[in-house]
């Protein structure tokens, strides 16, 4: 008997002698030896990432690299004894994708999986999956899904997986694009975007950890969730080997304890008897409401028919409540479309009058087209010297409506007080000082505000035919005679800020604006002067971008710039006022029975 309990013992410990052996063993039991030797052979292995992705893929202050998926890199490195190195100094994801085509890295540990990239990388399976959300504003209108998007202005992240997937959705809204899903957010944020989309774990950090106060997740997105696998370089099938087998050996504890380091995200195992006994008590619960609701039936009902009664009586009071309410509704309804109609007198009366401008030049139009009763979009025009200085311009200012209409006026004082108090000239410094007197206002209030203009800005001296102009975010176009095509080429060869567009008996020259807006921006910088000299027969357009933002058509496709240009060459033979009425019938036959989805404001010059 005491030789039976030893031998027990010498096995037992011979058993977890063995155990622990295979434990320390770990990943290299189950890899053969040419992805031993690859090992060996290739100790270090460079990758590239997503400098701009919280929790998953990210560089910290520091320009380390962090984020849910470096934990699995250093799990996956303690197991096998491979170095992930990240690949130094990337700016962008769209870097990331051109360093892994160009073999430069082998590994890309976290990104979606495409048909685009099929091409170039090989996948593991996905380690890791999460839901697709839409954000907006808190004050937004409501978004159930992404159907609700349609006609809106959709920002998303460049070369994105999440980007591919929400285009393929067929939505008939604007797209723009951004550097990272923190640039997103700010887009949604300062109104140039009405919503994002991107998966829940990255949407909750940056919600709660880059101070969007102002931002919410307004609904699921319904998309497939987004699969997040490790990526790597074609040809180099042993390396994909070696990592997918060692994330089917990493366990659901150390899964666990990596989501929670960056979610704070529980994941419990076993029998939840806290949740069992919850439901037990649910049951018995229902089960005596049952059995009350039986014994006590015929005095309930009885106790229903009076409450009825009582119910009845009190929804004819609150019918004549409502109908009052109505009444009242109604009159202030009235009231405040009045206010807001005294609101667009007030407006008309600071823009400059449309016989005054024709006074200033022979051929010109303003076509002045408002979303709502008041807008916020102006035209500007203010002479000097006996009218031989002319300056003039067209601004969208942020929002539209009451609020845009009330930006457009502060607006409107600051390009005032620049031209004729500070008695400044060049559209460049105009800009700068309107810039920096909207940002001094704004402050007063002690709140972060960011309103201000996208301005295309003029000033043209009558005497020798000199143009001076500056733009923020909108450019402006002149249009001229071919028998001039020498020269305006001449003038685009290698300036990256003029295109030059070129038709059958005319061209368009297009001086691109400078990309940022008249009010607080993230880098603020001086703005670009140019100087060019005009010709008798010359024709300039400046405009706001709600002519060609417009839905409609056929489709409900945008209008868009490209085809702004071609209508605007093909009226050319005709007068200015004529040109008005053209763009006029043409825009609202366009819009058909489309919503109009923005102000509009075109001003046309003929020299």
């Amino acid at each position: 008997m005491y030789i039976s309990r030893n031998y027990m013992i010498y096995k037992l410990i011979a058993i977890s002698v063995l155990m622990l052996s295979f434990n320390l063993m770990g990943i290299s039991q189950t890899l053969n030896d040419t992805e031993k030797k690859w090992i060996e052979d290739n100790p270090e292995v460079l990758f590239a990432y997503d400098v701009d992705w919280k929790p998953i893929s990210f560089i910290d202050g520091e320009g380390v690299f962090q984020g849910i998926a470096n934990d699995y890199l250093q799990l996956i490195s303690k197991k096998t004894g491979l170095n992930f190195k990240p690949y130094p100094n990337i700016k962008s994801w769209s870097e990331s994708l051109n360093l892994i085509q160009h073999q430069e890295v082998l590994l890309i540990p976290a990104i979606g999986e495409n048909t685009k990239r099929d091409k170039f990388l090989d996948f593991t399976q996905p380690y890791i999956t999460y839901p697709y959300v839409i954000v907006t504003k808190k004050d937004a209108d409501f978004v159930g899904e992404l159907k609700d998007l349609n006609g809106k202005t959709i920002v998303m992240p460049k070369d994105f997986f999440s980007t591919d997937l929400v285009e393929s959705q067929n939505i008939n809204a604007n797209f723009i694009y951004e550097n990272g899903m923190d640039a997103c957010l700010m887009a949604v944020q300062s109104d140039k975007a009405d919503a994002t989309v991107e998966n829940l774990a990255v949407i909750s950090h940056y919600l709660n950890y880059n101070g969007y106060e102002n931002l919410k997740i307004a609904s699921p997105a319904d998309l497939p969730k987004n699969q997040i696998r490790m990526g790597v370089s074609k040809n180099h099938k042993i390396l994909l080997n070696i990592i997918q087998k060692t994330l089917n050996q990493i366990s659901q504890k150390e899964k666990s304890k990596i989501i929670q380091n960056w979610t704070s995200v529980k994941y419990d195992y076993g029998i939840d008897m806290k949740k069992i006994w919850t439901i037990a008590s649910i049951a018995l619960a229902i089960a005596l409401l049952v059995f009350s609701s039986f014994v006590y039936w015929n005095r309930k009902l009885r106790k229903q028919i009076n409450l009825r009664r009582l119910a009845e009586q009190k929804l004819q009071e609150s019918f004549e409540k409502i109908q009052a309410q109505k009444n009242t509704i109604e009159i202030k309804n009235n009231e405040v479309t009045a206010s807001i109609t005294y609101a667009q007198r007030v407006q008309n009366a600071i823009l400059p009058p449309f016989e005054y401008i024709f006074d200033v030049f022979n051929e010109a139009f303003v076509l002045f087209l408002p979303k709502d009763i008041v807008s916020g979009d102006f035209y500007y025009l203010e002479t000097k010297d006996n009218d031989n200085k002319v300056f003039f311009s067209t601004s969208d200012c942020t929002g539209h409506g009451v609020p845009g209409a009330m930006v457009s006026m502060i607006c409107y004082d600051t390009l005032h007080e620049a031209v004729i108090e500070q008695d400044i000239n060049s559209p460049s410094k105009i800009l700068d000082f309107a810039r920096q007197s909207l940002i001094s206002r704004f402050e007063k209030s002690g709140e972060n505000i960011r309103d201000g203009m996208d301005t295309s800005f003029c000033y043209v001296n009558i005497k020798d035919l000199t143009l001076e102009w500056a733009g923020a975010y909108n450019p402006l176009w002149i249009i001229r005679d071919n028998s001039l095509l020498k020269d305006s080429q001449n003038y685009a060869k290698g300036n990256q800020k003029v295109k030059l567009y070129e038709f059958e008996n005319h061209h368009i020259l297009e001086i691109k604006a400078d990309r940022q807006p008249v009010g607080k921006y993230e880098k603020l910088t001086p703005f670009t002067n140019h100087t060019y000299k005009l010709v008798k027969g010359d024709t300039l357009y400046i405009s706001s971008d709600g002519y060609y933002d417009q839905f409609g058509g056929e489709y409900g496709k945008k209008l868009k710039t490209k085809r702004l240009r071609k209508l605007l060459v093909d009226i050319q033979h005709l007068p200015m006022k004529e040109q008005h009425q053209k763009l006029k019938t043409f825009f609202n036959k366009w819009k058909g029975n489309y919503k109009q989805v923005d102000d509009v404001c075109i001003f046309g010059v003929r020299i």
